[in-house]
């Protein structure tokens, strides 16, 4: 999690010794701070320091029977623009850390997506009690990215209501295999042939980019970690107020998919604009929205 502190806006954080000393530092001077007891009893908390609008760097760690204060880790945190998706969402702790992973099922997707649970101490309240922590939550998806390039968006002038059409009847189909629909099965099967042989024998003569449009996929061996090719609905420029590096916050569609990337300026090639699309490999976490926490 070290390595995307450059996307939020602290490039020369490069070594251990940096790292701590953003740590102490974000201790020191946070701005909002959640201290929970675990159901095994101990006293932990998630600190936050805000270094940019809608972004900033999270401390978690633990209370000794003193008062004393542990940390752990630290990690950057980004937050949603706005809701990503409502389907079932299933969260595991992890075995080495106090963090977690969740997964969901998502159709739009086709496939599980995997992000890394932001709000940890939600969930730990709801896991004291004995709540459920699997269902139907409202999820806020959001990605640190380390390099991105801006393309320029396919022309689909004309073939709007064909693309949205296609895109809805392979929902359904998704729906019916998941479901255990053989038919459904052989269909998908089917159509991503074609798909395939569509893409390789235009491939020869065209960009792969001027002929996909959108994807989802996993990158490398860390499951939280995608590349991604979506359009920029919207964007701004914020500074962090702690280095003064400029950083871009983009809202991205990808899949039907909403969710917010932050990267440095530095990283970032080409010029955002509203229609234009965005390609990079992202650190993907999700804020949960858990209901009734307050009972």
């Amino acid at each position: 999690m070290h390595e995307y502190l450059p996307a939020v806006g602290f490039s020369d954080v490069l070594d251990i010794t940096g790292w701590k000393t953003l740590l102490e530092e974000t201790v020191e001077h946070y701005d909002d701070k959640m201290v929970f007891e675990t159901r095994e009893g101990r006293l932990f908390a998630e600190i936050y320091r805000e270094t940019a609008p809608g972004a900033g760097l999270c401390v978690c760690g633990e209370f000794d029977e003193n008062n004393v204060f542990y940390p752990e880790y630290l990690f950057p945190y980004l937050n949603g623009r706005d809701i990503s998706t409502t389907e079932e969402v299933h969260i595991e702790r992890r075995i080495a850390t106090e963090d977690c992973e969740c997964s969901v099922d998502d159709l739009r997707v086709g496939a599980t997506l995997i992000f890394y649970l932001r709000n940890l101490a939600d969930f730990e309240i709801r896991r004291a009690r004995g709540d459920a922590l699997s269902g139907h939550f409202p999820t806020e998806l959001s990605g640190f990215s380390l390099e991105g390039t801006i393309l320029l968006p396919l022309d689909k002038k004309g073939n709007e209501e064909a693309w949205d059409a296609a895109e809805d009847e392979r929902k359904k189909l998704i729906q019916a295999a998941q479901s255990g629909d053989a038919e459904a099965m052989e269909s998908l099967t089917m159509g991503d042939y074609e798909t395939y042989n569509q893409v390789m024998e235009r491939a020869g003569r065209e960009d792969v980019l001027t002929i996909v449009d959108s994807y989802f996929m996993p990158n490398g061996s860390e499951c939280d970690r995608y590349a991604i090719l979506g359009e920029i609905e919207s964007w701004e420029k914020v500074k962090n107020k702690i280095t003064g590096e400029d950083l871009i916050m983009l809202v991205v569609m990808c899949n039907g998919i909403r969710l917010t990337v932050c990267i440095n300026e530095l990283d970032l090639q080409g010029e955002p604009e509203a229609g234009r699309r965005f390609r990079g490999i992202i650190w993907l976490q999700g804020y949960v929205h858990f209901p009734d926490l307050s009972k």
